[in-house]
């Protein structure tokens, strides 16, 4: 007779190793598979996180929460995780906790992103945290806020539309019949005129189109090329003007200025000087009259030798007033030409410098 007693045992057996295969794989996936040392993170909202919750470091499990322990600071609510962690595993001091879920069907844990600090935290100290990508919470959130806009926003704005369709309705029922009366005039007296407004646009049309024949004739080729010798010949005479312009400008600069000034400041001199030595003559030719009637008087009175001495003397006086009329004539021609010079050069400064006399001057 077979004895079941083995068979149970090994069974039993069998049970065992299995239990044992069973913990340390949930040991391995739970991180706890040795020593471990605990870390703090504080987050504002733990949703989805207890004692157990697995924790990762860039995705690989290093250990669980063990604990949370609410607290308050400054009348706010906080909530401090302490995290058993695989003993000497190197956290640096600017890695970030988070809670997050990888996806809708995926369990909550604690995501620790590593920094890139040499410096580590040290066993028992705080872990920065940051509020992390909860799908479920957010989901939330998003269903409280659309909760909200519908009844603080869309529901008064559908009773007001409802207001103004009942109010449109109302004028509607009011109105429609001699509005639509209205629209009958109006499309009645349209087509009326209708074969009026197609005239005009035709006759604006032909119109349209004549002038634009007539500004091709206008400008054809032809009338182009006047046009262009046109704007030559202007842009001639522009630099012609330019060149005289700066040929005006030369003769007229401060040097060339300054020695017209000079040369009419000595033509006035010339003609005043010219003018009183013309004066001056007609004075010494008065004095020689009266010279003249004195000796008479002395040749009267002196008898025929000083008739004869003043009868040459006469002569000699004679001739000289004869040529001093003259060089007093000659003197005042020279004083009016130099003093036409002078009124021209003033006018006509070009005349110095070899310059055509304008032909306002000629007249």
């Amino acid at each position: 007779m077979r004895d079941y007693r083995i068979n149970y045992a090994l069974v039993g057996l069998f049970v065992l190793v299995m239990l044992g295969v069973l913990l340390g794989a949930l040991a391995l996936l739970t991180g706890r598979t040795g020593p471990t040392d605990t870390y703090y993170a504080v987050f504002d909202n733990v949703s989805g996180v207890g004692a157990g919750t697995q924790v990762l470091y860039e995705g690989y499990p290093v250990g669980q929460v063990r604990e949370i322990q609410p607290f308050i600071d400054e009348g706010e609510m906080h909530f401090r995780l302490a995290m058993s962690i695989r003993r000497e595993w190197h956290i640096p001091a600017d890695s970030v906790a988070t809670i997050t879920a990888s996806g809708l069907l995926s369990a909550v844990v604690v995501e620790i992103r590593g920094g890139t600090r040499q410096e580590a935290v040290a066993p028992g100290g705080v872990v920065p945290s940051a509020p992390g990508g909860n799908v479920f919470a957010a989901v939330s959130d998003i269903a409280a806020e659309f909760t909200d806009l519908s009844r603080t926003s869309v529901r008064p704005l559908l009773d007001k539309l409802d207001a103004q369709v009942d109010l449109l309705g109302n004028v509607l029922a009011d109105d429609a019949p001699r509005l639509m009366r209205a629209l009958v005039t109006l499309s009645e007296e349209f087509a009326a005129r209708a074969p009026a407004i197609t005239g005009n646009v035709e006759d604006f049309t032909v119109s349209l189109r004549g002038a634009g024949e007539r500004l091709d004739r206008i400008l054809g080729d032809e009338n182009m090329q006047h046009i262009a010798a046109g704007l030559a010949s202007i842009d001639a005479a522009a630099r012609n003007l330019e060149q005289a312009s700066a040929g005006l400008a030369r003769v007229l600069s401060d040097g060339n200025a300054e020695r017209v000034d000079a040369i009419l400041t000595n033509f006035e001199d010339t003609s005043r000087n010219a003018a009183q030595l013309a004066a001056d003559l007609q004075t010494t030719r008065q004095r020689l009259d009266e010279v003249l009637g004195t000796l008479d008087g002395l040749v009267g009175e002196g008898g025929p030798e000083m008739l004869g001495t003043v009868r040459d003397l006469r002569q000699t006086v004679q001739g000289i007033s004869r040529s001093a009329g003259a060089i007093t004539s000659d003197l005042e021609g020279t004083s009016r030409n130099l003093r036409e010079f002078s009124r021209q050069v003033r006018q006509n400064p070009s005349v110095l410098l070899g310059g055509a006399v304008p032909e306002a001057l000629r007249r």
